[in-house]
């Protein structure tokens, strides 16, 4: 009897333990939620509006040439900006300047200030090739529909003129899918190797390359986000996809490749008025860690749509739309920690 006794406080104590560790672990979640974890990203607490608009996306080269692109509201109209980070903030060079119609854009931009840019318009998707010029215009060298009855595309491109390309489906027929392309810029022109799905009932992808480093996220129809790595093969033409998570109670990611073995991503935190978590993560052969994750302030970036991110290996920069002030863009120009 009294070995049964002592059996049953051991384990009442050791119940306790694991509780009193799990409360710990929590807390030390929630500080790094905080974002005061090591080599994480931080961002100012007051972001600067630079113009008024909705759906904004944006992109910056090592050269620290960035361009920005927005619908404006309630008009579909599209129009870019362009300019150059300087420390915390962004130097425009110009006032925004409508290329077409359309509505939900993606842009990237390479080294060799090669842009390319996609659009939905009409049920269909459009691609362009560009040249951002030295007095930050862009030559816009070719136009072509790529892609019928499909939504929210994402495009990116490396410095060797691959491109990346996601979308959503819209075709009556059959369930929402998402497909991804990969392609080359020949002659000013992508020319896509195939179309492949990537899996059904999901949306909102959004992909990013650097070099071989390819990334991917797109929302769940249970809330929830899933990322994925992957490596760009240029013998065979496709991805060679490797890791994929899934994180719950979350939507509407944006991810943005940084160097050859990290990426960035942020999400809605479904649940949380205007809250929107920050992930860091390093890339290790088929797998990959969160080097931070945390939640930005919610009075930083608000608005209905999540805030596009962009970054290169000195600055990230965040384009939010505040829906509170009536359509203000307003971008944040962080930094990383090397502690």
């Amino acid at each position: 009897m009294k070995a049964f006794w002592i059996t049953i406080v051991s384990l009442i104590f050791l119940t306790c333990t694991k509780e009193i560790l799990d409360t710990e672990a929590e807390l030390n979640l929630q500080k790094k939620d905080e974002f005061t974890a090591s080599g994480g990203i931080f961002f100012p607490e007051m972001g600067v509006m630079f113009d008024r608009g909705r759906h904004p996306n944006s992109a910056i080269n090592n050269k620290n040439r960035i361009v920005t692109i927005h619908n404006s509201s309630p008009a579909n109209n599209m129009y870019y900006r362009a300019g150059t980070v300087n420390g915390n903030q962004i130097d425009f060079h110009h006032t925004q300047q409508k290329y077409l119609d359309g509505i939900n854009g993606s842009i990237d931009l390479n080294d060799n200030n090669l842009v390319v840019e996609a659009h939905e318009y009409i049920e269909r998707l459009y691609n362009q090739v560009g040249i951002l010029n030295d007095d930050n215009s862009i030559n816009w060298l070719w136009s072509g529909k790529y892609e019928s009855y499909a939504q929210n595309p994402s495009i990116s491109v490396n410095n060797d003129g691959w491109v990346v390309e996601a979308h959503e489906s819209r075709n009556p027929f059959s369930s929402q899918n998402v497909f991804y392309r990969l392609g080359k810029i020949e002659n000013n022109q992508i020319n896509y190797f195939f179309s492949k799905r990537i899996e059904d009932y999901i949306s909102k992808p959004r992909i990013s390359i650097y070099n071989d480093n390819v990334v991917l996220v797109y929302t769940q129809s249970n809330y929830e986000i899933t990322v994925q790595t992957g490596t760009l093969d240029r013998n065979v033409r496709d991805i060679n996809w490797k890791s994929k998570i899934t994180i719950e109670n979350a939507l509407n990611g944006d991810i943005q490749a940084i160097g050859d073995d990290k990426f960035m991503l942020i999400f809605k935190e479904f649940g949380v008025p205007n809250g929107y978590a920050i992930r860091y993560a390093q890339i290790s052969g088929n797998t990959f860690w969160w080097i931070s994750s945390g939640r930005v302030a919610q009075r930083i970036l608000y608005g209905s749509d999540t805030p596009s991110i962009t970054g290169n290996i000195q600055f990230p920069v965040a384009i939010a739309y505040a829906e509170n002030n009536g359509g203000d863009l307003v971008y944040y120009v962080g930094s990383y920690s090397s502690d």
